[in-house]
């Protein structure tokens, strides 16, 4: 299940999970898996409805790895960049989003008003965000 929903079995490599807000003693992860899994079975999520619900959270733990990197544009203005795009891959494979797409939405800000667009690049605080 890991290598289908592209995850490392070693959670410290997410950074939402290595917090420490996120360990939690005397809690066995693996039992409360296979409890919450019986109890979605239990209740009438058919398979491929669960297997999207672990899509959709491994997509968000890989969001929380996406790290950013300045990049000069010839207008002298830092613009936001993916540093890795490896994960983007994998977030666009897990939710079927255009990755082209994604990354736009990290490095560009489109604002309408009176029906006219203007779009701005982000710089890397602000893909932070």
């Amino acid at each position: 299940m890991l290598q289908k929903l592209k995850l490392e079995r070693d959670f410290s490599q997410y950074n939402y999970l290595s917090l420490d807000s996120a360990k939690v003693n005397g809690v066995d992860d693996a039992t409360n898996f296979r409890t919450v899994r019986n109890a979605m079975q239990i209740v009438g999520f058919m398979d491929h409805e669960t297997q999207s619900i672990f899509e959709v959270v491994a997509a968000i733990l890989k969001l929380g790895n996406i790290e950013f990197k300045p990049e000069s544009r010839v207008n002298g203005l830092d613009e936001s960049k993916i540093k890795d795009k490896n994960e983007l891959k994998e977030i666009c494979e897990l939710t079927g989003i255009d990755q082209s797409v994604l990354e736009r939405a990290f490095s560009f800000r489109t604002v309408e008003a009176k029906q006219e667009k203007v779009s701005t690049t982000l710089n890397v605080a602000q893909g932070d965000t």
